[in-house]
């Protein structure tokens, strides 16, 4: 079984290093979504090429392509880092096994 507080601790330290420890977030889930570590990751500077503000480049509001490319990066970067922690698993209906894990990084506002 997995020690859950201890696993945290370690997701915070191995993160922190590259983000920075005030940056970086990480929980369990409650009730029967105990086991589920949910990782957020703050403070991000938009990219220099952002265009999420003109209306004419992106009509529906959302992030723009240069903003999710780079929200990308960071969550693709953080799964790499935990790559060797140990987290509780889950099989899909095609039965392809996933981690339970959700890491989500969020722009400076």
């Amino acid at each position: 079984m997995i020690d859950i507080i201890k696993r945290n601790k370690e997701v915070k330290k191995i993160l922190s290093r590259e983000f920075g420890f005030n940056n970086v977030s990480v929980k369990n889930d409650r009730g029967t979504a105990y086991g589920w570590c949910k990782v957020n990751i703050y403070n991000i500077e938009k990219p220099k090429d952002c265009y999420c503000d003109k209306k004419e480049l992106n009509p529906y509001g959302y992030h723009c392509r240069n903003c999710l490319n780079k929200l990308n990066k960071i969550t693709d970067t953080a799964y790499k880092l935990l790559r060797d922690i140990k987290f509780y698993t889950y099989y899909d209906d095609m039965n392809y096994e996933h981690k339970e894990i959700i890491v989500q990084a969020h722009f400076l506002e």
